[in-house]
């Protein structure tokens, strides 16, 4: 019988010839699901040897780590076989590594530090070592390659973006799975699949509808009624998911703020801060939500500082509560909401 994996790997002929369909339809949705920071497709006629860009940040500096893709629909393989060569690939990967980049909408300010050479089919061994040793050319910068093949993307698929794929291609899987997919959302699929022995597959799916859940069940409560214990148990939950995402440290913030357990709220706001700025995507710094929830940090901050007794650390906070307040009003054109009386003292100021 054949495997899910299988399954999916044999789909990959329907992108044969089809390059920047596979990079836009495919592989960026698929990184997405993965984690990645702003995955995105950058391939065309301006390439220069990178499809597909994303980036990582690194700690402690929460410096941005960029990675490029070229994209193949073909086998590499050694100069003797058919598909796509090493010599024809090294003027791109020269390119890759040569170009400049940086968030998506900003200026460049850096090169990638890796490249993934990427194909839905097989890239030999022999074809990984002359990749590797750069023999038809030179300037790689010293960054190493990385190799996906059709294989380790079904996997990726298979783990991380199963349901999506299927639906993509109505995808004929193996008797028992197929009917999982005919409806339901990522919690449903995510139990069938569980129920049906598909583990792997299921543990992101669940994963995902966890997070789903705790994120809405957090909103919920501080929409409905503030319930600052209720707002803090689920955004400690949705902090042992995930790490790296600003809301659930602004909602733990927020509800320790309410709580008057201003220690604890400090660190959870001052983390939150942190994430936003660490994210330096157009969608986050011009994205009028994310800055209100910016301007709503700093002002319980201020608050916690006055309230302490911390007059340098009030003016320090409040600075950058008016500059942010008039780049959202005006850059943005976006009139922010106050939170609470705290903050409507700072507006008042």
């Amino acid at each position: 019988m054949t495997s899910v994996r299988e399954s999916i790997q044999r789909a990959f002929d329907h992108w044969k010839g089809k390059e920047n369909d596979f990079s836009k339809i495919v592989l960026v949705p698929l990184l997405e699901r993965m984690g990645f920071r702003d995955p995105h497709f950058t391939g065309g006629t301006k390439e220069a040897g990178i499809d597909v860009l994303y980036h990582e940040i690194i700690a402690p500096e929460d410096m941005p780590r960029f990675t490029g893709i070229q994209v193949k629909v073909e086998d590499i393989t050694a100069r003797v076989a058919g598909g796509v060569s090493p010599a024809s690939l090294e003027p791109q990967i020269r390119q890759a590594f040569e170009k400049e980049v940086g968030f998506r909408g900003a200026d460049a300010f850096t090169r990638i530090s890796t490249l993934v050479i990427c194909s839905i089919g097989r890239i030999t061994l022999d074809a990984r070592k002359e990749i590797e040793q750069g023999i038809h050319g030179d300037r790689r910068l010293g960054a190493p390659i990385r190799f996906w093949e059709g294989s380790d993307l079904a996997s990726f698929i298979e783990k991380h973006w199963l349901d999506q794929f299927v639906r993509l291609l109505d995808l004929s899987l193996p008797p028992g799975i197929q009917q999982v997919f005919v409806q339901g959302d990522s919690l449903a699929t995510g139990v069938a699949l569980a129920k049906a022995g598909q583990n792997a597959a299921a543990i992101p799916l669940l994963k995902e509808s966890l997070w789903n859940a705790a994120l809405w069940l957090g909103t919920a409560h501080f929409q409905e009624h503030r319930n600052p214990t209720e707002m803090l148990r689920t955004a400690k939950a949705l902090i042992e998911f995930e790490k790296d995402h600003y809301n659930q440290f602004w909602l733990a913030g927020y509800a320790e703020f309410r709580l008057d357990h201003y220690d604890e709220a400090v660190r959870y706001l001052k983390e939150a801060l942190r994430v936003l700025d660490a994210d330096q995507s157009e969608f986050v710094q011009k994205g009028p939500g994310f800055q209100e929830r910016y301007l709503q940090a700093l002002a319980m901050l201020i608050h916690i500082a006055k309230s302490q007794g911390q007059r340098e650390e009030t003016e320090e906070l409040t600075t950058r509560y008016r500059n942010k307040f008039l780049f959202v009003t005006k850059e943005l054109d976006y009139s922010p909401n106050a939170l609470g009386q705290w903050e409507v003292t700072i507006l008042g100021e």
